[in-house]
């Protein structure tokens, strides 16, 4: 999975982004897997918001993803340890 996410009014280097998983099986718990971080300059050129440059992320995760399963990006606030979630609408394609 490879995107970029922030918080408006915030710099992204504040927040750590990981990308949560939840299975119909265990609608209980999400499990999280880190993310490599990456600079968007074009991000950050494009809404003229230097603070956004270190939006960039990228994840591999060790499953396949289908319809059976919820996609989030989990923001982390490192200064406060607020987090924020928001559901990924994905793409799926029958290989």
């Amino acid at each position: 999975i490879k995107g970029w996410a922030f918080m408006c009014g915030s710099r992204s280097c504040d927040y750590r982004i990981e990308v949560g998983i939840v299975s119909e099986d265990d609608t209980d718990s999400i499990t999280l897997y880190d993310t490599l971080r990456l600079p968007r300059f074009d991000v950050a050129a494009s809404l003229e918001l230097e603070s956004c440059y270190m939006s960039g992320f990228q994840c591999e995760l060790p499953m396949l993803i289908d319809d059976r399963v919820k996609v989030y990006i989990v923001l982390n606030n490192m200064t406060n340890g607020k987090y924020y979630k928001r559901r990924l609408d994905v793409n799926y394609e029958a290989r």
